[in-house]
């Protein structure tokens, strides 16, 4: 190992050095410096995180940290909080050309290395947001927004765009509102990448009078500026040249697709086919309709599922292979939001299989679809031909149900036996699939390949997997690598199994599986490195949260002690601290706050306690809120009075006004804010389709009156978050004509509570939304359909009648006879 060039040969094999206590202090930093390519492993990095640990104590062990801080390759990531704190300005400043392209910081290490780089400065230049590299999320909203707009265009071509995607949404606000206030809006649209621009409010848009949208190629636009976009552009430009402008495309509205002269439609086939993935289930269903209207034998395959079920039922065999290919390629839940629709949708692509799978090419064809098959069908599956290929293509599924689940369990047994008998390649092979065997089996595979679990546990960390699942995980850890019992454990710890950090790092989401009582019993130095991977986990019970708030009592001293990156370290911790516990945080940085409420199962009175904490902290009155504090205070707004409502400022509003829109505040809360967006946007009867989707859930503030009075054709634009938190006695004055409108997502958003208040002819419109139908469309007996698609259609209408007589059981069976 004294010779460099040996450990250089080694390649990925210095991953797996174990002789740690035979190396040198000069060794050992060789050793670390070739183990940056350990990253490229698929597994083994909890292995890899400690071995570097411990080259890393070595090599600090002859040489102090801040000497030696350019010079220990990406070990660097591996050290806490302590010794990070302990760094100095000038160290930091002085090796940030490394720290800036280390990969793996923690969310707290960005924040301590970030703040010893700033050095109490409140400004950074280009020069310095270049050297931060992937530190950059580390500094705050504010700093941001005092960097120069110069310095930020140009940061935006390299740093800044680089790391763009893991700053917040305050921090990316905070960016577009201090460049938008710099230059007209056309050269920002031209500057921004695709990350800021979604940050653009539409209020700044609202201000153009022309563009030129070429320039929009490939870059990503939120849907109420792809609807304004389009809208500016479509009197003025011709539409085969919008469609080829990136994502413009879903600036579309049903208007402009049924204003389009069928002659223009057929030459834009080709644009429109190449735009799919792009498009809504409501402007896929549009388009549908159009095609259906003006060029039936051009319809793609795929958009036949957007229209009612009897229109599919119409097709003729020969379109079965074209439809299976194009629905395999996508989510169908992406395309067909209504569940129930979605069975139907199933139904004929069983027809089209003759109900039955036959071969391998069968499971091929259903690509991602398979994901969508019932139990009862998955259960007919025998052959083990097919049982082989459609497991392989069951591994992409990840929102199956327990009874799905239950039945690829059962096929799993079927084809490859007992688990008894299984080998490590066939437990690697089947990934993800090992999640979904029984409590017995997964204690088999614990207890014959316990290291191939806890490996798995990592590749699916943050997916939805069984109790039984994480149970096997938890009990796989403890054979393979037993308990440690520290010597430093506090008081009454004696005897107990207490988990190290090594342990934590490999267990995953099973970690939830620690009594109250063990992680009580951390280690101070266990609990340091930990805490991070800890407060990620949302599985802990309020027991759980509470021993580990103790725990960070008595490691990080008093609650009004705790330093930012403590409390952003803590994660679901924080919903264990009590009002009192709240108020005595470190508030005033919006980035903290913002850090904080991301987790959902804050209480109404936390909540407005760190509402508190941060307008007491920061100093700031509401009426001085930025737009980015908006965005970064998130639901802190939906427990603000109504005075503290109405001194919302109208430009921090404007600007926010997106992400506020995300906010499922009570009635009253929204009410306050449809007033501020009335100040922003103008009356309702002004609004257009833009402006109702930018929003969101503001929308739904409207009272009963005002929503009767609004434009049918605008219906489709309210968000679903929106139509979800409608208030029943408002959803229900809805016309039929307005439900028929809803579109396909925001029927299938509609409550069972909502639809309950609905009288027939209501539930008739809704079910006409989500069935695809259109209001326009011609009525059947008049449509212009030949050959089978009539036949069909007159078989539906034969069917509807007989079972609707006296004698039902005999005419379905006469209608069937006719249909077939």
């Amino acid at each position: 190992m004294a010779n460099t060039s040996t450990v250089y040969r080694l390649g990925l094999l210095v991953c797996f050095f174990d002789n740690v206590q035979e190396l040198d202090t000069g060794e050992a930093r060789s050793l670390l410096h070739q183990m940056i390519k350990c990253s490229r492993l698929k597994g083994f990095q909890a292995d890899v995180k400690k071995l570097k640990a411990q080259l890393l104590g070595l090599v600090l062990s002859s040489q102090r940290l801040n000497e030696t801080l350019d010079s220990i390759s990406d070990a660097i990531a591996c050290l806490s909080f302590p010794q990070l704190d302990s760094l100095s300005t000038e160290s930091v400043r002085s090796a940030a050309a490394v720290l800036g392209t280390v990969r793996g910081w923690t969310p707290g290490q960005t924040l301590i290395l970030a703040d010893k780089f700033m050095g109490g400065n409140k400004q950074l230049s280009l020069f310095n947001l270049s050297r931060l590299g992937i530190l950059v999320p580390g500094v705050s909203a504010d700093t941001l927004y005092n960097t120069s707009p110069q310095d930020l265009a140009q940061a935006l071509q390299r740093p800044l765009s680089q790391h763009g995607a893991r700053l917040s949404p305050a921090q990316r606000l905070a960016v577009v509102t201090q460049i938008a206030a710099s230059r007209n809006v056309s050269s920002v649209l031209d500057l921004l990448n695709s990350t800021f621009l979604k940050e653009l409010p539409l209020y700044n848009l609202l201000h153009m009078t022309s563009y030129n949208v070429s320039h929009l190629d490939q870059k990503d636009l939120r849907k109420s500026q792809a609807l304004f976009l389009y809208h500016l552009v479509s009197g003025t430009m011709p539409v085969q040249e919008i469609l080829r402008c990136g994502q413009l495309v879903r600036g579309v509205t049903c208007d402009h697709l049924r204003a389009l002269d069928p002659a223009t439609f057929r030459q834009l086939d080709g644009l429109l086919r190449g735009s799919l993935s792009l498009l809504s289930p409501l402007q896929l269903n549009c388009l549908a309709q159009k095609y259906r209207q003006d060029a039936p034998d051009l319809m793609p395959p795929l958009l036949l599922v957007t229209l009612p079920v009897r229109v599919l039922a119409m097709a003729p065999r020969s379109i079965c292979k074209p439809l299976l290919i194009a629905l395999g390629r996508v989510e169908l839940s992406s395309i067909v939001p209504q569940p129930a629709k979605r069975g139907e949708v199933m139904e004929s692509v069983l027809w089209c299989l003759n109900y039955t799978i036959r071969d391998e090419y069968d499971v091929d064809i259903l690509g991602r679809t398979i994901c969508y098959l019932s139990p009862d069908f998955i259960r007919t599956i025998t052959s083990n031909k097919v049982l082989n290929e459609a497991l392989i293509h069951f591994r992409i599924c990840r929102n199956l149900s327990p009874a799905q689940k239950r039945e690829v369990r059962n096929k799993i047994q079927q084809y490859y036996g007992d688990p008894t008998a299984w080998q490590p390649e066939l437990m690697q092979d089947l990934g993800p699939l090992v999640t979904l065997l029984s409590r017995e089996d997964l204690t088999t595979v614990a207890e014959k390949f316990p290291d191939i679990l806890l490996q798995l546990a990592l590749d699916v960390e943050g997916t939805a997997v069984s109790e039984d699942f994480l149970t096997a995980v938890f009990h796989a850890l403890k054979r393979t690598i037993g308990t440690i019992t520290p010597s430093n454990l506090p008081p009454g710890c004696g005897g107990t199994r207490t988990p190290s950090s090594e342990h934590i790092l490999k267990l995953a989401d099973a970690n939830s599986h620690w009594s109250a009582g063990e992680l009580r019993c951390l280690s101070p130095e266990t609990f340091i490195r930990s805490v991070e991977l800890l407060g990620a986990l949302t599985s802990f019970s309020m027991a759980q949260l509470l021993a580990l708030k103790d725990k960070a009592k008595e490691v990080w001293g008093p609650v009004r002690s705790w330093r930012k990156h403590q409390v952003r370290a803590l994660g679901h911790i924080a919903l264990s601290l009590n009002q009192s516990e709240i108020r005595e945080l470190e508030l005033g940085s919006t980035d903290t706050v913002a850090a904080l409420i991301r987790h959902r199962q804050w209480s109404p009175p936390q909540v407005r306690s760190l509402l508190e904490g941060f307008l007491h902290d920061s100093g700031l009155p509401v009426d001085a809120l930025a737009g980015w504090d908006l965005a970064g205070l998130g639901r802190l707004l939906c427990v603000m009075t109504g005075p503290e409502l109405d001194s919302v400022s109208t430009a921090a509003y404007s600007i926010a006004a997106a992400r506020v829109g995300e906010l499922a505040c009570e009635a009253q809360v929204l009410r306050r804010l449809l007033r501020k967006a009335r100040e922003v946007f103008g009356d309702l009867g002004q609004w257009h389709s833009f402006v109702l989707w930018e929003v969101g859930t503001v929308a739904a503030g409207m009272s009963g009156e005002e929503l009767k009075l609004l434009d049918p054709d605008l219906l489709p634009y309210f968000t679903p978050a929106a139509m979800a938190i409608l208030p029943t006695h408002v959803f229900k004055e809805l016309s039929p004509e307005q439900l028929k409108k809803l579109g396909p997502e925001n029927s299938a958003a509609v409550t069972a509570a909502q639809e309950a208040a609905l009288n027939r002819e209501q539930l008739a419109g809704l079910q006409a939304a989500r069935d695809g139908g259109d209001s326009n469309e011609t009525p059947l007996s008049t449509a212009p359909l030949t050959g089978s698609a009539y036949r069909g259609e007159m078989c539906f209408l034969l069917w509807a009648a007989f079972t609707a007589v006296y004698f039902a059981d005999y005419c379905q069976i006469l209608a069937h006879n006719i249909c077939t």
